[in-house]
């Protein structure tokens, strides 16, 4: 048996997974008249649930009903002889009918895993290249900066209001840089490090708020006229 707590196997777990690709489209969701793609709850699980597995965690997703008919979902995890409480996430219902029940389930357990886990949901066809350009911009500056740099002040002290943010505490993010950066201080990443960093606990933060834009998102999607497809993320 693991020695390892259900904390720091998920610290380990959110390491190591990847983003899901966008593989599904639904002509309701549109922007500036081009249809979108996104991940389907398929392609979430797919970027998820190998890993956790890897690392000894189960994840269970049970249906609920809120106190004024909302329908969504209740996420646990558990591994390592402990159990996690990852809360609920329920959506207003439009509509009482079988097809609207099991289009907001899917898309709850869909948001629920994105948000819980901080992913984003990439475009197949432009991962290589936000990859590539990632690396580009991260390269020392033609100034002479040298690729060993340690993180600037401002990056340290960004890093820690951002980790608070996303509800991290201290033992948490050392967990997460000594897995990724094989440190435990922030103040030893070099100047590349750190900016990855920070743009990992911005999406997280931003994830964490965007579940109070769901109901003007599923309005804008047209949820309560699509009764037998999946809502976009």
């Amino acid at each position: 048996m693991s020695d390892k707590t259900l904390q720091e196997a998920l610290v380990q777990a959110l390491a190591e997974m990847p983003n899901p690709v966008k593989n599904a489209i639904n002509p309701a969701f549109k922007r500036d008249g081009k249809v979108l793609k996104y991940a389907d709850l398929e392609a979430t699980l797919d970027a998820c649930k190998p890993i956790l597995a890897a690392n000894g965690i189960a994840l269970m997703q049970m249906p609920v009903n809120g106190e004024r008919g909302e329908i969504g979902v209740h996420t646990v995890l558990i591994g390592h002889g402990e159990q996690m409480d990852c809360g609920t996430f329920v959506l207003p219902m439009e509509g009482s009918t079988p097809q609207k029940a099991a289009g907001a389930i899917t898309y709850a357990r869909r948001y629920a895993l994105t948000t819980l886990f901080g992913l984003a949901q990439e475009d197949d066809d432009a991962n290589a290249a936000s990859v590539s350009a990632a690396a580009t911009s991260a390269a020392p500056a033609a100034s002479g900066e040298s690729s060993s740099a340690l993180a600037s002040e401002k990056q340290v002290k960004l890093i820690h209001v951002l980790a608070k943010k996303a509800g991290y505490d201290d033992a948490a993010l050392k967990g997460m840089l000594k897995v990724r950066f094989k440190t435990e201080h922030v103040s030893e990443l070099r100047k590349s490090q750190a900016s990855s960093v920070i743009e990992g606990l911005q999406k997280h933060v931003d994830d964490k708020s965007a579940e109070e834009q769901v109901g003007e998102e599923l309005k804008q999607a047209g949820f309560e006229e699509l009764p037998d497809t999946e809502v976009p993320f």
